[in-house]
């Protein structure tokens, strides 16, 4: 269960990271308007909470299933998901934070000719070392 919440976290931070980039990448290309790069971040945090929800979801209902055949394991099962639950509020936290300062890099860059993606890259890159750090603690932590 933990390899899988490890795993599951990396895998998150990775595809958030290239549809932060994808997008500026696309605003970049359409020429995008403020109003339509707002929309489109607002689809893709949306996108992210409802991720966010069915990974957690997931969780306990495994975590459930592993403590109706391990009665004996309920308490490191329980411990393993109160950490696992903080990680993961921890890191879908962080991916609306870093999503709006792609927004803000983004909207700053369509008024100028600069390129949105450098400041959209420059924020994810920033981002995701604290984020792939915080799935790693997530292991320390349990064990």
């Amino acid at each position: 269960m933990i390899q899988h919440i490890h795993a599951d976290g990396l895998a998150t931070i990775q595809q958030h990271a290239k549809d932060l980039v994808a997008a500026a990448q696309k605003a970049a290309a359409t020429k995008m308007t403020t109003a339509a790069w707002a929309a489109e971040m607002n689809r893709l945090r949306d996108h992210d909470k409802g991720i966010a929800r069915r990974k957690i979801e997931q969780m306990y209902a495994d975590a459930g299933k592993l403590g109706a055949v391990h009665p004996e394991q309920r308490a490191r099962i329980l411990v393993a998901t109160n950490h696992a639950s903080h990680m993961f509020g921890g890191l879908f936290a962080s991916i609306i934070i870093v999503g709006g300062t792609v927004e803000h890099e983004v909207a700053n860059a369509l008024h100028v000719v600069v390129s949105p993606v450098a400041g959209a890259v420059k924020a994810v890159a920033g981002w995701v070392p604290g984020a792939v750090s915080s799935v790693g603690k997530l292991l320390g932590s349990i064990f």
